[in-house]
């Protein structure tokens, strides 16, 4: 009788376990059809400050756990879309405009930045935010635009995950990265160092006419993009993620799983 109970017991953990795994996955797919409910239900009734939070939060935070190239993909896509079903009627798809799921989008992150705390929005900003060593740098000139003759600086980085904190499906730990940025964009001055630990702050970047995806340091959050591992310490001299300027890695990875709980819960 004890090992039908036991079979049993482990038969039901298993559907729980699966049936739990698919509400914790959102792909490009139903996150469309939700930036299109978002979209007729809020957005073009302005409403969008009535936007459930909860449900928002969770499907962003999903949705860019899955494959945040694909969606990036699916908003180049529908601009593209949208330029040609205008034919270049400027009123035509200026009218169209705001009902491109990237604004829908926008607006979901305005509400967002509005009602959740710094720590939780930054969080959900970003695709990557990894435990990472510098393995070698590289820095040449680069056009500003396809089309433009303006010249500006770019670092490349070759880093390898030492530890995924917040990934996604397209990487592992012990995969290695190359990370593109502009030092022209940085608001802190760049301080690196070879086979030296960082966390890393990280977003993916689509170019609209290759469709060529490369990754990004964040830059424009307030923060610095990267931080110092230094004797097991990470150094946020800006408190960016509003733990203190100097936390214990293993601290600082706890508090940001406890955000992560209260963003999907």
């Amino acid at each position: 009788m004890k090992k039908y109970i036991v079979i049993f017991f482990v038969f039901a953990l298993l559907l729980s376990s699966n049936y739990a795994q698919k509400i914790e996955t959102v792909t490009a797919k139903e996150y469309a059809k939700y930036l299109q409910k978002i979209k007729d239900e809020y957005v073009a009734k302005g409403r969008a400050n009535e936007i459930d939070l909860s449900e928002a939060k969770k499907m962003v935070y999903l949705a860019y756990r899955q494959n945040p190239a694909l969606i990036q993909r699916m908003f180049i896509n529908e601009e593209k879309w949208l330029r040609k079903k205008c034919d270049m009627n400027k009123q035509a798809y200026l009218t169209l405009f705001k009902e491109k799921k990237s604004i829908v989008e926008k607006n979901i992150f305005d509400m967002l930045k509005e009602k959740l705390l710094p720590s939780e929005y930054n969080l959900l900003s970003t695709d990557l935010l990894l435990h990472g060593k510098v393995i070698k740098k590289h820095v040449y000139v680069h056009a500003a635009t396809d089309n433009s003759r303006l010249k500006i600086r770019m670092v490349e980085l070759q880093i390898i995950i030492e530890d995924l904190i917040v990934g996604n499906s397209l990487v592992d730990n012990g995969d290695t990265l190359m990370i593109r940025y502009s030092p022209d964009w940085q608001t802190v001055a760049e301080t690196w160092k070879e086979k030296a630990n960082y966390i890393f702050n990280l977003k993916y970047r689509t170019q609209s006419k290759s469709k060529n995806t490369y990754l990004s340091i964040i830059t424009y959050l307030g923060g610095s993009g990267y931080f110092p591992i230094i004797d097991e310490r990470v150094i946020d001299k800006t408190n960016y993620f509003q733990q203190g300027n100097r936390v214990h890695l293993s601290y600082f990875k706890q508090k940001i799983d406890k955000i992560i709980d209260n963003i999907i819960r």
